[in-house]
């Protein structure tokens, strides 16, 4: 609705417009360059044609060309006739079992956002317990981090950095520093420069000589 003389403005039910809040003046939307769609074109080729290669062999289709090719090397691995037409069984069966559960999320997903697109929300009001841990992703995210990220971070933090790095290593370092600079300091006494202490320094060097002398 547009808003009327002296009214009030009104629910603006059409479509919003793109968001183009980011682009400078005089810029438009535009595609990625091909440096990024070329990747993309070669995964999406590759996730349709690649499966071909490597198709059962009761499927008569892509010529088992990634099994001969890999023949060589599992020869020793031969697996009999009979026990190979058991496998071929269970394969098909698993093949349709992924084929039907494939369709049904894809009809699923047409009637819950294209048919009636109201039934999420309708869903989600009514089971919401299930609907919150779907969304939550069954809290995976929130369990790894309180059982694995956040130990490791707080074991990194307490130990590794602040009782290893910064008290052991930094401490050692620091600390010989520290002693030669107090050494230094008491050292460099004796290089005052006058003529008389280095004759008392000389007396005194004598007297320990002397010392050491007579406690033999």
């Amino acid at each position: 609705q547009q808003p009327s003389d002296g009214g009030q403005k009104g629910a603006d039910t059409r479509h919003p417009a793109p968001d183009t809040h980011h682009l400078k003046a005089g810029e438009h939307p535009h595609e990625s360059p091909w440096v990024m769609v070329g990747p993309l074109v070669a995964l999406a080729f590759f996730s349709i044609f690649a499966g071909y290669v490597g198709v059962p062999g009761w499927f008569k289709l892509g010529g088992q060309w990634l099994e001969h090719f890999l023949e060589p090397v599992f020869e020793h691995q031969y697996t009999p006739a009979a026990a190979q037409a058991a496998n071929a069984g269970l394969e098909i069966w698993l093949t349709v079992l992924s084929v039907l559960v494939s369709a049904a999320g894809m009809a699923t997903a047409y009637i819950l956002y294209i048919r009636r697109p109201q039934l999420p929300a309708h869903l989600a009001t009514r089971f919401r317990a299930l609907y919150i841990l779907l969304y939550n992703k069954y809290y995976v995210d929130e369990a790894y981090d309180t059982l694995v990220v956040h130990p490791i971070q707080r074991t990194s933090e307490s130990f590794l950095w602040k009782a290893v790095d910064v008290s052991t290593i930094d401490g050692s370092v620091n600390g010989i520093a520290t002693l030669f600079q107090n050494t230094g300091d008491v050292l460099k006494r004796m290089q005052s420069g006058y003529a008389r202490a280095y004759g008392s320094w000389i007396l005194f060097g004598a007297l320990l000589v002397l010392l050491y002398l007579f406690l033999q």
